[in-house]
């Protein structure tokens, strides 16, 4: 693609599912309107796939239906803070089985960072979170380092990191941590409406995440690192 053809962004954010960015990334999305949010597990079920996971079954009659819904719901959530969908066709581990080949993600992110010209890209930290989390950073940073692209950013996956050590973990990738001015309440309440947008998702990650889920939304929760390759 044409250097002079691709959209021009504050921020990228590589989510590996709708609502990783907006959990994680929240506060920074509502303080840059016009950001990029690119979902890469953002592809659709085949017609006839049954719901396979009890948080898909609780609220979707088929994967097909689960996968277009969450779409809608990430389109909805990124409208409350000004940022701009985007995704990617690969299916979520629920759908596609174990196929943990990172250079799908790779191939996959590669063409994102192809549409874009970013100012700052953020990448899941990932370590131990989830599969998906751990493709899509591994996945990004192959394709980061083929492009030899600057202003590369780890985020801590939220949930999944409140209270743990992630700047031990962030020094393991070459990551210094970035000081960040605390959110605003105006930035906290935007946040918190998108989140909501999320129906299937939130109820289920409250529950699941009982003692941490709430602490998303404190206004220094959101951490991001500093990508600084030997």
């Amino acid at each position: 693609m044409c250097k002079n053809l691709r959209i021009r962004t504050p921020w990228l954010i590589i989510s590996p599912h709708f609502d990783d960015a907006v959990l994680s990334c929240g506060h920074l999305l509502a303080k840059n309107p016009g950001a990029v949010v690119a979902t890469i597990c953002g592809g659709i079920a085949a017609p006839g796939v049954p719901a396979s996971t009890w948080w898909d079954r609780r609220s979707w009659k088929s994967a097909r239906d689960a996968t277009l819904g969450r779409r809608q719901e990430d389109f909805e959530a990124l409208e409350c803070l000004n940022a701009v969908q985007a995704f990617a066709d690969v299916l979520d581990v629920t759908y596609r089985g174990h196929d943990d080949d990172a250079s799908v993600f790779a191939t996959a992110i590669g063409d994102i960072l192809d549409r874009f010209d970013a100012e700052h890209i953020a990448i899941p930290l990932a370590a131990r979170a989830h599969i998906d989390h751990e493709l899509t950073r591994d996945g990004a940073l192959t394709a980061l380092r083929t492009r030899g692209l600057a202003n590369v950013f780890f985020y801590a996956d939220l949930p999944y990191f409140v209270g743990r050590d992630t700047d031990r973990i962030a020094r393991a990738l070459s990551a210094i941590p970035v000081p960040q001015a605390p959110a605003h309440d105006s930035e906290n309440e935007l946040k918190r409406e998108a989140v909501t947008k999320y129906r299937s998702q939130t109820p289920l990650l409250r529950r699941s995440f009982r003692r941490s889920y709430n602490s998303i939304f404190s206004p220094d929760a959101e951490r991001l690192y500093r990508y600084q390759p030997t």
